[in-house]
């Protein structure tokens, strides 16, 4: 289990009365990345109209999507759930038509200050995802060691050539 930060929840409780935390969410098929805000903070372009967020550089789609954290339970391994409002179904296509195991990082700014993030959690993994036709539902886990392979590589010509 992930415990946040001291400096991070230091961060979200000192903020003004206008601010608030923005979750920013970044989903990556190696080098293509989709980038979704959870809040439309000012207007990306006009024709057509797109809404979003602009955080160090880097441009975020505003997509209403609501995320869950983990319930601490010993008996599973549980990830954060995710529901991303699908209203022009290019997030259900692109998550489709992936080859490779989409990644996940979570970060938390500010809306005071966009360019600092408050918190980041890297390294998630997609492991599953519905995608029906106004949202898509998805769990991002943690690698864990469960999913190595066991006994892992043996010393056989094979593998290590070098030995032999």
């Amino acid at each position: 289990m992930r415990t946040i930060p001291l400096a991070a929840l230091q961060e979200m409780f000192k903020l003004s009365p206008g601010e608030f935390p923005i979750t920013l969410l970044e989903i990556s098929r190696g080098e293509d990345i989709i980038r979704l805000s959870s809040d439309a903070t000012q207007r990306i372009s006009e024709d057509p109209i797109v809404y979003g967020t602009i955080s160090a550089g880097e441009t975020y789609i505003y997509f209403p999507f609501e995320l869950t954290l983990p319930q601490d339970r010993a008996e599973s391994i549980s990830g954060v759930k995710i529901q991303v409002e699908n209203v022009s179904a290019e997030i259900g296509w692109w998550l489709r038509k992936s080859t490779v195991k989409p990644t996940a990082t979570i970060k938390i700014i500010s809306s005071g200050d966009l360019d600092n993030p408050i918190m980041i959690l890297p390294d998630y993994d997609l492991a599953s995802f519905q995608g029906g036709t106004m949202t898509i539902e998805g769990e991002l886990i943690l690698s864990t060691l469960e999913s190595e392979p066991y006994p892992g590589y043996t010393f056989t010509p094979g593998y290590f050539p070098g030995l032999f």
